[in-house]
C-alpha cells in the first residue's frame, strides 16, 4: 500500500512539474512569436532581453548600483 501511495505521489509531482515547465515554454514561445511582428522598441524578443539581463549582472559598470 505504501509503494502505491508513494508511486502515485511521485507521478503527481512529476505531472505538476511537467505542466509548470510546459507553461513556461509556452509563454516564452508566445512572447517570441508576438515579438516577431513588432519593432524591438515596442516588444523585444526573449533572447535580446535575456542578453540584456546577463549584461546587467556581468558588466562592472552596473555593480555600483
Amino acid at each position: 500500500m505504501a509503494d502505491v501511495n508513494a508511486s502515485s505521489r511521485l507521478r503527481g509531482h512529476l505531472a505538476a512539474h511537467g505542466i509548470a515547465e510546459g507553461l513556461i515554454i509556452a509563454v516564452l514561445l508566445g512572447w517570441h512569436v508576438l515579438s516577431l511582428g513588432m519593432p524591438d522598441f515596442v516588444l523585444p524578443g526573449p533572447l535580446p532581453v535575456a542578453v540584456r539581463i546577463l549584461e546587467l549582472f556581468t558588466d562592472a559598470t552596473y555593480f555600483v548600483h
